[in-house]
């Protein structure tokens, strides 16, 4: 071995040993972090199949569990996206909640679904491209994300854990 990859082996792993983890807060020391990870069993939310709503670019159902009513809403978007919000019920909100919205440049531009079919345990949406679908379970309350290949993409509570503080 070289004398510099020698050098450069020593620098790597004695700047590897350098982080002090005292400068970083633990699982124990964060009320956020011990909140979430004590929930060990299924929080229950499931969707109600009675209030679905679905317009041409928006599908939109109640969730529940024994606790809390929360609002789901998927709304189609070109170039293969679709947009899943999870929040209160506009009729039972408190306080309007503050949503970020200068991380985007503008609203992302909608667009109609190309096909919703609601079974009896499932919903399945395709956007208006075929670039996306979702598929949401009624109970357990999981939504699948594809892609247009049909390759999941990401799952929402998918271990059945969601929680929200309202």
């Amino acid at each position: 071995m070289s004398w510099r990859a020698t050098c450069l082996l020593l620098l790597v792993s004695s700047s590897s040993l350098a982080v002090k983890r005292e400068d970083f807060k633990t699982c124990d020391q964060s009320a956020f972090c011990k909140r979430h990870r004590a929930i060990s069993s299924s929080t229950g939310y499931q969707v109600d199949w009675s209030s679905i709503q679905k317009d041409a670019n928006q599908f939109k159902a109640g969730l529940y569990n024994d606790e809390t009513r929360l609002q789901l809403t998927v709304t189609g978007l070109t170039e293969g996206r679709l947009r899943v919000q999870i929040d209160e019920p506009k009729e039972t909100a408190i306080r309007h909640r503050y949503i970020p919205t200068q991380a985007l440049s503008g609203e992302p531009e909608q667009l109609a679904f190309e096909a919703i079919n609601v079974d009896a345990d499932h919903a399945e949406i395709v956007n208006g491209d075929k670039l996306a679908k979702a598929v949401i379970h009624r109970s357990p309350f999981v939504v699948d994300l594809f892609n247009g290949n049909g390759d999941l993409v990401t799952q929402i509570n998918a271990g059945g854990k969601l929680k929200a503080r309202l």
